[in-house]
């Protein structure tokens, strides 16, 4: 099942109807008392997107990739 944003995604599964993957910084946005997040060891990497709405300056959003980058190599 295909969900469009966090809250319709941990809705499903709190309701039974599915399970999901998610990186492990996206626990920490919302608990559900309905979910158990259990740790998925030796999966692959996965791709990442950073998006920025069109009105951030250019030099805050090179800032926030940066951010982001070295956040993903620590």
């Amino acid at each position: 099942m295909e969900t469009r944003s966090y809250d319709e995604w941990i809705e499903t599964v709190a309701a039974d109807r599915g399970v999901g993957i998610i990186p492990d910084i996206a626990r920490t946005r919302g608990i559900h008392p309905g979910v158990e997040f259990v740790p998925l060891i030796g999966a692959p990497p996965v791709t990442v997107w950073l998006s920025v709405a069109d009105q951030v300056p250019a030099h805050r959003a090179r800032s926030i990739l940066d951010a982001s980058r070295l956040a993903l190599n620590a």
